[in-house]
């Protein structure tokens, strides 16, 4: 909502999202909203607990949500893991927090996090795999 007050395209996708409480599905929004048409009395509020005795794999709508986009890209391009795991360490390495060894011939990449000697072997992605070539 906030970034659609600064742009009307994004403020457009917002309203077409609006979903009625009865229909809203856990997880489908980041952090989702409720919109109240009417006036609530104070003695009316009640602060639930978390369980509401209704067993749930997820404590947030948020790590549910991450969790499907997650899902719905590996459906899409295959290996999205490994993608955006690369992607992220590429991303920590160009703060000098994360040192990269490259075996091209191999198709692997070692990401070494010397402040702890952890270190991943992720394979080197092509843009082929993606479906994003030429």
């Amino acid at each position: 909502y906030q970034l659609g007050l600064q742009d009307p395209s994004l403020m457009n996708r917002y309203k077409e999202a609006l979903t009625p409480l009865s229909s809203y599905r856990f997880g489908t929004f980041r952090s989702p909203e409720v919109l109240v048409m009417a006036s609530i009395l104070p003695e009316s509020i009640e602060v639930m607990g978390k369980a509401l005795d209704i067993p749930i794999l997820y404590e947030s709508s948020e790590l549910l949500y991450l969790n499907n986009m997650l899902e719905k890209h590996e459906e899409t391009y295959k290996d999205s893991g490994n993608h955006l795991l690369y992607a992220f360490y590429t991303y920590l390495q160009t703060y000098g927090k994360i040192t990269r060894f490259e075996d091209k011939a191999q198709q692997l990449a070692v990401f070494i996090d010397e402040e702890n000697s952890e270190y991943a072997v992720l394979k080197i992605p092509s843009g082929g795999r993606l479906g994003i070539d030429g």
